[in-house]
């Protein structure tokens, strides 16, 4: 037996030679043949009353790996525990109701809101009126199992009044194969949306510039976006490509190329890039 363990292991023992038939739980570490400390935990019974006995039972098992394992979850844990109290994200959690049963202090930093005013709520309430019922329809899919990992954009409210565009990225939370509620992460993309306003503004003032200046060299009206996606065209680019190239959406593309067909009144994107070359 380990020496820091003796003590209490003779008082366990004194305490049951006190009183027949008592019996109690205890452990200690004992030392393995290979010179290491093992943990093992055990019963002992007061028996010395039974002539068949006339003993103390002591029955014991090595319980080292369930402590290292337990030991291991815990130190997981306070690690997860820490990254999720440090995070400037918002990290929460919901029931399969969609009430909101976990926050992280980051929800207080954005939001402005005490945790304390928002766990065991819907979290419909902390969205725009506009983007609730997108929200609570997607959360009911997810639930039934039809989660589709994309991240969405919601309007949520602060304590102001006011609403801030955020983007979650949920996914749901399993016990025993079931899903029983929602983990994710909200970010605020205030500032990320502002510098893509501001970079579209700036892109739209340096096409309408140059549309200006091209003036009699654009003789169909073209704008500026649809004059580039032209000579994309005449390069044989697909519609996948300019996409790509343009980092626009291949819709997008195909709207641009709509509107150079009708106003060079073409019948073909091919024709319309040959005519691009000729003229």
């Amino acid at each position: 037996l380990h020496p820091e363990d003796i003590e209490a292991a003779m008082t366990s023992f004194g305490v049951i030679l006190l009183q027949r038939g008592a019996s109690a739980m205890m452990d200690g570490r004992i030392k393995a043949k290979d010179g290491t400390w093992r943990l093992v935990e055990g019963r002992a019974h007061n028996l010395l009353h039974d002539p068949s006995v006339q003993g103390i039972i002591l029955t014991s098992h090595d319980i080292t790996a369930r402590r290292q394992a337990e030991e291991s979850l815990r130190e997981s844990e306070e690690r997860y525990r820490s990254f999720v109290e440090a995070a400037s994200d918002i990290i929460y959690a919901l029931s399969r109701e969609g009430v909101i049963t976990s926050l992280n202090p980051a929800f207080e930093t954005i939001t402005g809101w005490p945790r304390e005013e928002w766990l065991g709520r819907h979290f419909g309430g902390l969205l725009h009126p506009e983007d609730r019922p997108l929200a609570t329809h997607l959360f009911a899919r997810a639930t039934n199992g039809e989660w589709d990992g994309d991240p969405r954009e919601y309007r949520m409210l602060t304590s102001g009044g006011e609403y801030v565009a955020t983007e979650f990225l949920a996914r749901p939370r399993l016990q025993d194969g079931e899903i029983v509620g929602h983990v994710g992460i909200g970010r605020d993309v205030t500032a990320r949306k502002a510098a893509e306003t501001a970079k579209q503004s700036l892109r739209e003032d340096i096409e309408a510039k140059a549309e200006e200046h091209l003036g009699a060299a654009n003789p169909y009206g073209l704008t500026f976006r649809e004059m580039t996606v032209l000579h994309l065209v005449a390069q044989g680019k697909s519609d996948r490509d300019i996409s790509d190239l343009l980092a626009i959406g291949v819709r997008t593309a195909q709207t641009h190329l709509s509107s150079i067909l009708i106003k060079m009144r073409a019948a073909s994107r091919t024709e319309a890039g040959v005519r691009a070359i000729r003229e």
